[in-house]
């Protein structure tokens, strides 16, 4: 299970940046979200979005497509590829502050917000360890562009 959290901004126009941690408190990496940027484990990701009533998000690890999400139009749900295979990553409540990860109808895992209190500082990513962890962390990057997107 990872946690993430956001950071203090450098100013009122500094980056969006979510720090990513192991449960046990460790550092595992950084999502910058102006920059759409994942660095983790030392390896440097970017995000590319392309498309608007039906936009497309990929990850990338230099010019290689690591795993790519589809959403659906006008939804809070995504069909994520990753390594041949496919998943449903989709909001949970009416409100969005839980997306689930599914295989098929069997929900495997989720991603949630804080309580209100602290909605950004608390965010929990319980997904399923054969997902590789850039991924978690990508589909953790979907959820957190969703909320604010919300909130904007």
């Amino acid at each position: 299970m990872l946690k993430a959290s956001l950071m203090k901004r450098d100013g009122w126009r500094g980056d969006t940046i979510y720090e990513v941690t192991e449960e046990n408190g460790a550092a595992a990496g950084t999502i910058n979200e102006t920059r759409n940027t994942i660095e983790l484990d030392g390896q440097s990701y970017t995000i590319k979005r392309k498309g608007f009533l039906s936009p497309e998000a990929e990850l990338r690890l230099g010019d290689t497509i690591v795993a790519a999400a589809k959403q659906k139009p006008l939804f809070n749900h995504y069909k994520l590829a990753h390594n041949g295979k496919e998943w449903d990553f989709k909001a949970i409540s009416l409100l969005v502050n839980q997306f689930g990860l599914y295989e098929g109808e069997r929900q495997v895992g989720t991603v949630s917000l804080g309580d209100l209190a602290h909605r950004f500082k608390d965010i929990t990513i319980d997904l399923p360890p054969e997902l590789p962890r850039e991924v978690q962390v990508f589909l953790l990057a979907l959820a957190i562009h969703a909320w604010s997107q919300q909130s904007s």
